[in-house]
């Protein structure tokens, strides 16, 4: 049987292990929110580089001097800038997977515990520091990782499907190089004309859905970790 000196030190131990759990949540969230803001940009730019090189062989270039040399510096240029954009896109990615695994690092710590305590219960039921019990705390934390494991899949389909667009402008001037023996004004005019509209619609689609992330509650994390922070306060 246990003692109250078991359950003071088994106490002590959820305490410890609560409190490196939400520190850990606070730290990936952090790292998630400046990631989705930082992506945000670079899907942003990514956007505008590729609409502007669908509008170029329309644009009045002789303006400003011999059309076709403009044409081809600012093609390189926005190619570019849009490569550029890609690979930060997908370096924000790869900080939300940081941001995820920090969250399950946390879940896992909490899980330790919960496991310890089936085999022996003592503060499965029993409050952790004011009022909340380990089995409650250990299901906020995962399901604050489990929102965000859910909207990681959304932002990875996000990039992928930018990457295909680029993939499928660089394909189709490709060919129309091919077929005019090089580019001219109307070099990507013709692809620019029947898919601007349909790929303008398909990157607000992804410009929204890495902003709205959608299978994220904020507002439900921000309760479960102000739940744990009043819980926690005099201990």
């Amino acid at each position: 049987m246990a003692t109250p000196l078991d359950l003071r030190n088994r106490r002590r131990e959820a305490q410890r292990a609560v409190r490196l759990a939400v520190n850990a949540i606070n730290s990936g969230l952090d790292e998630w929110k400046a990631a989705v803001g930082d992506g945000k940009q670079h899907a942003t730019a990514l956007t505008n580089a590729i609409l502007t090189q669908l509008h170029l062989p329309a644009m009045p270039l002789t303006l400003l001097g011999e059309a076709t040399e403009l044409r081809a510096a600012a093609t390189v240029k926005l190619l570019q800038q849009q490569a550029e954009a890609v690979a930060q896109l997908a370096g924000c990615l790869e900080r939300l997977r940081c941001a995820v695994e920090r969250l399950a690092e946390a879940t896992a710590g909490l899980q330790q515990l919960l496991d310890s305590e089936a085999s022996a219960p003592l503060l499965m039921e029993g409050a952790v520091f004011a009022t909340l019990p380990l089995r409650v705390l250990g299901n906020m934390a995962a399901e604050v990782e489990r929102m965000h494991r859910a909207e990681l899949d959304v932002k990875a389909a996000v990039l992928h499907g930018f990457q295909q667009i680029l993939d499928t402008l660089r394909a189709a001037e490709d060919r129309e190089r091919k077929s005019k023996g090089g580019l001219d004004s109307g070099g990507v005019g013709t692809l620019a004309a029947a898919r601007e509209d349909k790929l303008r619609r398909t990157m607000q689609v992804y410009l929204t859905a890495w902003l709205l992330s959608a299978h994220v509650d904020e507002r439900g994390v921000e309760a479960h970790l102000a739940l744990i922070a009043s819980d926690m306060r005099g201990f």
